[in-house]
């Protein structure tokens, strides 16, 4: 069996300052707490940290070492709504990653690595040697499979990890991005959807607003109106992959496979208000906060492992720390440890 640390965060604006200037030093703060250092984070809003050879990653890898004193490596993905694409951040001690889904690699049409013409590449060892700029130029991947890590630890157990960062204003891109990976549910290979997925999902047990305290200008961006003019939370595409919520029997309909890892935090035992936090700071001025940033499990995963139970957590800041007045992001880091057992 296999511990896994793993971390999402949101980082506002990728830490950038102005274009190609970037200020990493908040990181050292928001995971001031964190005394397992992640083998996996899953970060959202890198932006432009894929420009200038890759310059902002760099940077932000070199502040996670310095952190956590752990030779971190990492890879920045794509997003369809602009420079703010998800990253990869993990430590190559623990785990490798033998493909991820970048702008940098093709599939054929049976969604395997396809072999391109022959490219240079360059071999490190990230303990003696970082790496600032790394020329590299776009080719395309499969949509379902943008923002994929296909991974292994080091004693050789495969798993995957999947970052996504949702649409923040249309409820119907994030159903659309759902349906399309609706398959890795039931995949066979134990999966982590990890990332600000915009949206949360159905059952009493979930937070949600006061919808009407929230502008009507931005109610749309997480819920929806039913025929009565009523509001709720549009949860419809974190429901299409865990299944939504039937008060009647108490627990999920159908679903994808996918397990929201708040829900297995709750079913072991923690507080309500400790598993159900909600990720993000955005003031009274939108009715209430809501737990949009998650990690979903596949089902493989749950069987394989799952969650250590007392790991999962939602770092809040401190007491008196408001974002934007004195906290630098407006999401809060979550954490958690996940198992891995050796597959026979």
């Amino acid at each position: 069996m296999t511990e896994l640390p793993v971390a999402l965060l949101n980082i506002r604006d990728g830490c950038r300052v102005s274009f190609g200037a970037y200020d990493f030093s908040p990181l050292r703060r928001v995971f001031a707490d964190v005394a397992t250092p992640p083998a996996i984070l899953a970060v959202n809003e890198a932006k432009d940290w894929g420009l200038h050879g890759k310059r902002g990653l760099r940077l932000a890898v070199a502040e996670l070492r310095r952190i956590f004193d752990v030779p971190y490596v990492g890879e920045v993905g794509v997003s369809p709504r602009g420079p703010a694409a998800p990253a990869l951040v993990y430590d190559p001690c623990q785990v490798h990653v033998d493909f991820w889904g970048d702008p940098s690699r093709t599939l054929d049409q049976d969604g395997c690595p396809r072999c391109d013409p022959p490219r240079p590449a360059l071999v490190y060892d990230p303990r003696r040697v970082h790496l600032d700029v790394w020329g590299e130029r776009g080719l395309t991947v499969a949509h379902d499979k943008h923002n994929l890590a296909l991974c292994h630890t080091v004693d050789g157990q495969p798993f995957a990890v999947l970052v996504d960062h949702w649409s923040p204003f249309d409820g119907n891109d994030r159903l659309a991005r759902a349906k399309i990976i609706t398959t890795y549910g039931l995949w066979d290979q134990p999966l982590l959807l990890a990332g600000d997925l915009n949206g949360t999902a159905s059952g009493p047990h979930w937070p949600t607003r006061d919808w009407l305290a929230c502008p009507y200008q931005l109610r749309h961006a997480k819920g929806v109106q039913a025929a009565d003019s009523s509001w709720s939370a549009d949860t419809r595409a974190v429901d299409q992959l865990i299944g939504r919520w039937n008060p009647g029997i108490r627990r999920r309909d159908e679903g994808a496979g996918f397990h929201a890892v708040p829900e297995l935090a709750l079913a072991q035992g923690m507080a309500d208000a400790e598993a159900m936090c909600p990720t993000s700071d955005v003031g009274e001025y939108r009715g209430g906060e809501l737990v949009i940033d998650l990690m979903l499990l596949n089902q493989a995963w749950v069987d394989g492992g799952g969650l250590v139970p007392g790991t999962f957590r939602v770092h809040r800041p401190p007491p008196g720390c408001v974002f934007p007045d004195s906290w630098f992001f407006d999401h809060w880091l979550t954490t958690a440890t996940l198992l891995l057992r050796r597959r026979r």
